[in-house]
């Protein structure tokens, strides 16, 4: 009972000292979309019907085929199966006609960076998809196996080019252009020597998540800190130093990864990614989840494994270091991910929370969120 008490005493304090107000900064919430998620089957789909369009101002539908040559395969695009995910898609212009709806490619292939005339031919499918269906924007990935060495000169590849010329035809056309890159220290080092992609680009995607490669003892999946340099912290900083901070995504997965442990406590093998909607049901299954304040992370743990997972405490965190240093906003890896059947509580909990954090209409207190209507009557949300 003290809780809301204390809270709403507390606002009371707040808000006679300052405007209680919504922000006014526009805060980017790209929320990604999986292709395949629209064609599961009934029950563990995610229906767009029921989505809050509210959520997310811009959604990125991943990934769009490309052909062996490397343009879109504009007739795939033309099959049912196909183009019916794009209309449902589209149709929540209808209940929220400010979202932006961007679609992505997973990577580009050297028959595209072969000459100026395959470059000019990728260009001109995309300019045309895009048109063709009504999308406000395109998302390219360029992201870097983990072993790779480095990245191709971007000059002599065709690669800078080829920016160039996807940013001066959709400009032209009036629509959005985003590169979305590998998030480690190790690799933003490598694009930033490469080539100067905040020139070329209305916003990056920094995908800053899974650190738990080639680890002995158990790690934290998306630390904001520790592991050395493999962190948030880290990956972004090469980025902000160099890159515009309005043009910077923070990209965050709501996602888990498990990993059996041997007698010592050592990692006796790394189990797959799993989606927070998974992961949430095994961390309710403990008495009590850990967080380690250092690292800014979420586990739980018994003798047998360790499972580090996205959570409203660590995106808390995440968020914070945004605002802090005035990024554009968040990437989320991805809708289908989250808790979108309500099995854990809130249904798409990591996304709400993402939004009652970014509202300055909402205060956190000893887990709860709360929107005060007024000094005497408040909506709590319990976060987890």
């Amino acid at each position: 009972m003290c809780k809301i008490a204390c809270l709403l005493f507390l606002v009371g304090l707040y808000c006679t000292s300052i405007k209680c107000h919504q922000t006014s900064k526009t805060f980017q919430i790209n929320c990604y979309l999986g292709a395949w998620s629209m064609r599961r089957p009934p029950g563990y789909r995610l229906n767009l019907d029921e989505f809050d369009t509210t959520l997310c101002n811009f959604i990125t539908y991943a990934f769009i085929t490309l052909t062996p040559p490397g343009v879109i395969n504009a007739d795939k695009y033309r099959l049912r199966e196909e183009i019916d995910p794009i209309h449902r898609l589209m149709a929540l212009k209808e209940k929220n006609p400010d979202l932006k709806i961007i679609a992505a490619v997973r990577a580009v292939t050297t028959h595209i960076l072969e000459n100026e005339r395959t470059r000019e031919r990728f260009i001109t499918s995309v300019a045309a998809f895009l048109k063709t269906h009504e999308f406000d924007g395109f998302d390219l990935h360029w992201l870097l196996a983990h072993d790779d060495p480095e990245i191709p000169d971007a000059q002599n590849s065709g690669y800078e080019q080829l920016l160039k010329d996807l940013y001066r035809e959709l400009y032209r056309i009036k629509k959005f252009f985003a590169v979305s890159v590998s998030g480690t220290a190790k690799a933003a080092e490598m694009y930033i020597k490469a080539i100067n992609l905040g020139k070329y680009t209305h916003y990056i995607n920094v995908l800053s998540y899974n650190f738990t490669n080639d680890y002995t003892m158990p790690p934290h999946v998306a630390p904001l800190f520790e592991n050395g340099n493999n962190n948030v912290n880290d990956a972004m900083d090469l980025w902000i130093n160099r890159v515009f901070g309005q043009k910077l995504n923070l990209g965050v997965a709501f996602l888990g990864r498990k990993f059996t442990l041997n007698a010592d406590k050592k990692i006796a093998q790394q189990g797959d990614f799993m989606p927070y909607n998974e992961a949430c049901k095994m961390v309710h299954s403990f008495p009590y989840a850990e967080f380690n304040a250092t690292a800014a992370t979420s586990f739980v743990r018994n003798n047998e494994f360790w499972l580090s997972y996205e959570s409203a405490e660590s995106l808390e965190v995440k968020l914070d270091f945004v605002e802090q240093y005035n990024l554009r906003g968040v990437t989320i890896w991805s809708l289908e991910n989250d808790d979108y059947n309500a099995e854990c509580g809130e249904k798409y909990h990591l996304l709400n929370y993402i939004n009652r954090k970014a509202d300055e209409k909402f205060l956190k207190f000893e887990g709860l969120s709360c929107e005060i209507k007024n000094l005497k009557q408040s909506v709590c949300y319990q976060e987890y």
